[in-house]
């Protein structure tokens, strides 16, 4: 049957691939027409495509391979299309900015790889144009990468590319992005042509950066200096964001009037942005009036309604539009009921909040999160209910923040309400080792009760508290005392060599967390996975190479991610002390820094520590990290054999306190049948997470490890597996097995005693076995070995071969796996 090109889309008028018709390729080999298409393929689908080109040897033809990984990277696979990219045998530009595109907009944020592409596009020989500037400048998205940005703004002067508007928005979008506002300015007062992309841009980087009234004045600026550009829905949204901030009901009525005069305003985004706009500045019945004029409303305009009117304090109107919002079919999310319940905080709604609370997960399918609860705590602590307020926290499903327990507590002061206020500090006490605002508060109420006594020794506490922190954060590091070999480290190794080491490291870590919370996790993650596997050396870092399988790609490692913002990290450090600071020594300070982040205790941990020149095989893995399928004797063998004593090993199993476990490792509890063991409470939530007996391992299919507070290092997993809602099969063995469970039940009950079992635990961990002195090398890069880095050139694999039989022997095992999954 011939295949007719015009007949693809089922319209022979106006086909969307027309383009094909006349192309050769296409029209002699037709079953690569799929290739022309503009939508994402699977891999599933694109898996075929390249094993025909392959096979047929059209995958040296640049057309065809620079088509496959265009395909290749739209489908969000990133290391198929490095892998696709290293054995195209000539590369064409297209090629390049596909990669370079591909590397920038990633997720896994590692811009030193797209300019690394680069290097290498310039070293071959291939020069850039005016699309591969705007896709490498994507790389840099926060102030660690503002030298990138400017290195590329160098060559773009260079090269002629800096009078392209589009370049030079791009370019100025980063350095908004670097948080490098006089180099975004200057990049725009240089502009010759400024449209209203541009000026959009211009005022939505100054608001991102908190700059409001600069953005209200480069709005008014865009008016005054050529009539030609008319605002858009974007320039509009993002002006009125920066007079919310300004709280200005003028300004608000005057952008306004002007929606309306450019024809903006009837914009669904324009006025919700409006009814924002107008409930910030005062202007409640403004906002009403625009959300009655609407024929069009999103969830987003409820939202925003209800929240309003909240703030003005007309709770029963509020529910009454939630109402309305349920009749009209709406469904509400987290952000509406937060809305919701907090009308009812401001109007004293206490029976209809504990009503619509107790529907959330009932009837709206929306579970319950900490600030929900933290409306509810607000709720009654404003009507003077805290016995109430206070039976509310101690049954919630998860540990109460500081927020939460300083409302309650400021409500104590307010009601002279002294016993609820002495049960709020203990509680305090028991998740925070910091808590001199509780005890001013505790002394306030004291004081108002005249009980001087009181008020003079819970001060006396406070300043020894502040004493004690401030001289040993946790009394661990000194050594003797917690039982630590001595293994030739010691604390603040470079203060004489690199006197700024630990504070860029703290610093690094505090920038990317703020940037990337998940970051934290997988620090904590990699000095378990590092330092347990025969030394503390960061072996784990290294990447293949065509000699041997890397300890990060193993099957062990499944999950771990992230190890780019050690290289970040990294490259910072080299930057103040060129080849001085390990990357072992950086894997540990920034794991010791993450677990502070995640509101963990500081640790004070040794360094002097220096970098293996080998990585460990799969079968070392296996050896000496502990699986979620092996029973609790291996796992606490496995860590006794490292100096850490049972309480230890049940602290560091606290670890699954944050972050989050793919299904792969848990689905053998679900599928076929439920584990009787999991609290049938919670097999519903885990069988949301995971729908499939077989899930994908590249699919973001995961379950929290706690619910409650997955951002927090704290002691809630323990009270988690006490309830049988351990996601691991380890995390139930330790809850039930006689050895741990005593172990368990007191740190669930004291998260001080947690914190110093794991403090003293990931000490002993962090000094296994380290190299010193003239042992191991201090890596340039921490994934590349000293003499290696040029050989594992952008950090993959593979080399570059001509030809296609040495790909087809990489990608068998993807093709074998794909084929053998259920269709």
């Amino acid at each position: 049957m011939k295949l007719h090109l015009s007949s693809i889309n089922g319209d022979p008028q106006a086909p969307p691939w027309s383009w094909t018709s006349s192309n050769l390729t296409f029209l002699r080999h037709p079953r690569l027409l799929p290739l022309a298409s503009s939508s994402p393929l699977s891999l599933r689908r694109l898996l075929p495509l390249l094993a025909y080109a392959l096979v047929s040897g059209l995958f040296r033809n640049p057309f065809v391979s620079s088509r496959i990984l265009l395909l290749a990277s739209s489908a969000s696979d990133l290391s198929f299309s490095r892998l696709l990219f290293t054995h195209i045998p000539k590369p064409n530009l297209f090629s390049y900015n596909t990669i370079i595109r591909a590397l920038a907009e990633s997720p896994e944020h590692h811009p030193g790889a797209a300019f690394e592409v680069y290097d290498e596009m310039l070293q071959r020989g291939a020069r850039p144009d005016k699309y591969t500037f705007p896709f490498l400048l994507k790389a840099c998205r926060c102030p660690l990468d503002l030298h990138l940005c400017k290195s590329a703004h160098t060559h773009l002067l260079v090269l002629g590319f800096d009078i392209d508007p589009f370049v030079q928005t791009e370019l100025m979008n980063m350095y908004f992005l670097c948080g490098s506002l006089h180099d975004a300015r200057r990049v725009f007062n240089e502009m010759s042509v400024r449209d209203v992309v541009v000026w959009t841009a211009m005022i939505s980087g100054l608001c991102s950066n908190g700059l409001y009234r600069n953005a209200l004045e480069v709005f008014i600026e865009m008016r005054g200096s050529d009539p030609s550009v008319d605002p858009n829905v974007a320039t509009m949204v993002s002006t009125m964001s920066a007079c919310a901030n300004l709280g200005s009901l003028e300004h608000a009525k005057c952008l306004h009037a002007y929606a309306e005069k450019v024809g903006v305003e009837r914009n669904v985004f324009v006025r919700n942005s409006l009814i924002d706009l107008y409930a910030k500045c005062g202007g409640i019945i403004l906002a009403t009036q625009v959300f009655n004029k609407m024929n069009e409303r999103d969830l987003l305009s409820w939202t925003a309604m209800i929240s309003g009117l909240a703030s003005h304090g007309f709770g029963n109107e509020a529910l009454k539009l939630f109402s309305n919002m349920i009749k009209a079919g709406t469904s509400s999310d987290s952000t509406t009921f937060i809305a919701v319940l907090s009308a009812c905080s401001h109007a004293g709604l206490v029976d209809e909040a504990i009503t619509i609370f107790g529907s959330m997960e009932k009837v709206y399918n929306v579970t319950p999160e900490i600030k929900h609860y933290g409306c509810m705590v607000d709720l009654f602590s404003r009507a003077g209910l805290l016995s109430h307020a206070y039976e509310f926290i101690a049954n919630m499903p998860f540990e109460p923040n500081l927020t939460i327990l300083g409302a309650l507590l400021s409500a104590c002061r307010v009601h002279k309400n002294l016993e609820i206020g002495e049960l709020v500090v203990k509680k305090i006490e028991s998740i925070c080792r910091h808590k001199g605002g509780a005890n001013v508060l505790l002394s306030n109420i004291y004081a108002d009760q005249s009980q001087w006594h009181e008020v003079t020794a819970v001060r006396e506490r406070a300043r020894r508290d502040a004493t004690l922190v401030s001289l040993t954060p946790l009394a661990i590091g000194g050594g003797d005392e917690v039982g630590v070999k001595s293994t030739g480290l010691v604390l603040n190794f470079y203060k004489e060599s690199c006197p700024q080491a630990e504070e860029i490291i703290s610093q690094q870590v505090k920038l990317l967390y703020k940037r990337h919370k998940n970051t934290a996790f997988s620090w904590l993650r990699n000095i378990f996975h590092d330092c347990a596997v025969q030394s503390c050396d960061a072996s784990l870092l290294l990447d293949s190479t065509r000699r041997s399988l890397s300890e990060k790609e193993a099957d062990r490692s499944f999950g771990m991610r992230n190890f780019r913002y050690i290289e970040t990290i990294k490259e910072a450090v080299e930057r103040e002390c060129p080849g001085v600071v390990s990357c072992s020594d950086i894997l540990v300070l920034s794991a010791r820094d993450g677990i502070a982040e995640l509101g963990g205790p500081y640790i004070p941990l040794r360094t002097g520590r220096r970098d293996g020149r080998k990585s460990r095989g799969a079968d070392l893995l296996e050896e000496y990290l502990p699986d979620h399928n092996e029973s609790i004797s291996s796992v606490m063998d496995k860590f006794h054999a490292l100096g850490i004593d049972t309480p230890g090993v049940v602290a560091l199993l606290g670890a699954h306190s944050v972050g989050r476990t793919h299904c792969v490792k848990l689905v053998h509890r679900l599928y076929p049948e439920v584990d009787p063991a999991l609290n049938p409470d919670h097999v519903p939530h885990m069988l949301k997470k995971c729908p499939d007996a077989i899930p994908d391992p590249k699919a973001v299919q995961y379950v929290r490890n706690d619910r409650g507070t997955p951002m927090k290092l704290d002691n809630n997993y323990y009270r988690n597996i006490l309830d049988d809602k351990g996601l691991l099969q380890v995390d139930h063995d330790i809850a039930h097995d006689k050895r741990t469970r005593p172990f368990v039940k007191k740190m669930a009950k004291n998260q001080n005693y947690f914190f110093r079992e794991f403090s003293r635990a990931i000490t002993i961990l962090s000094e296994n076995n380290p190299l010193t002195g003239d042992e191991g090398e201090i890596r340039k890069w921490c994934n590349a070995l000293v003499g290696e880095w040029q050989e594992m050139r952008c950090g993959w694999c593979y080399d570059r071969r001509v030809g296609s039989e040495y790909l087809i022997n990489a990608l068998t095992p993807l093709f074998v796996s794909y084929a053998e999954k259920p269709r």
